[in-house]
């Protein structure tokens, strides 16, 4: 039989025992509390997506290695500028266009307007070419919004790990990403999800120091 002074050393080596597991536990744990709840403040506080069933239990079934690739914002930025360039050059070449064919362009302009006008031959070109900026047009400033769309979307999740700063937008480093497999029990039956969680380890280029940063839950999806 183990005497009292063994025991006593053998409590804290199985309550350090039992508190072994998945360092991301507690963000899982958050998060299904948060979601149960409806909780919409505190969800929103860590997480980009929320849960709409009712999870009873769950635990962490794999933690895959994490990925580190450099933190997206500076080439999202970088993207919206270009496409802001193109979109200048473009409006450049078809005013620069139009003021060498005024008469041709106007009258064409006037033919689109016409569900079913034909364009005459002596106007064919110049259709082409206008069509062909218009067009261009079109499709750079849809180009735009969705380039725009990710930079918001990805200033929020960077926001949301290392948390409201002035100079977010000239932050480096890298986005560090990490994927678990959950098994969930909603309505007695337990079923596989996969969640993924992002952080970000970023410096001010001013400092070099590393900001403090937390796990974001970035999506939660069925999975195997």
């Amino acid at each position: 039989m183990l005497d009292r002074r063994a025991a006593l050393r053998i409590v804290p080596v199985l309550a350090l025992a039992a508190g072994c597991g998945h360092p991301e536990q507690s963000v899982v744990g958050q998060y299904f509390n948060a979601a149960n709840a409806k909780d919409e403040q505190t969800l929103s506080s860590f997480a980009v997506v929320g849960f709409d069933q009712k999870v009873d239990d769950w635990s962490i079934t794999e933690s895959r290695p994490e990925a580190r690739v450099p933190a997206p914002l500076p080439e999202l930025i970088k993207k919206v500028k270009d496409v802001e360039a193109q979109i200048a050059e473009n409006k450049k070449a078809y005013s620069a266009y139009f003021n060498d064919h005024p008469v041709e362009v106007d009258e064409v302009r006037e033919l689109l307007k016409k569900p079913d006008a034909k364009i005459p031959a002596r106007l064919q070109k110049h259709a082409e070419q206008w069509q062909g900026f218009t067009q261009k047009e079109k499709d750079l400033k849809k180009a735009q919004a969705e380039a725009k769309g990710a930079t918001d979307r990805e200033k929020k999740t960077e926001a949301l790990s290392v948390g409201e700063v002035s100079d977010l937008e000239s932050l480096t480093g890298e986005m560090v990403t990490k994927v678990l497999g959950l098994r969930l029990t909603i309505d007695g039956q337990q079923k596989p999800y996969v969640m993924t969680l992002i952080k970000y380890q970023l410096q001010p280029s001013s400092t070099g120091q590393r900001l403090m940063s937390r796990w974001v839950v970035h999506s939660v999806k069925p999975g195997a």
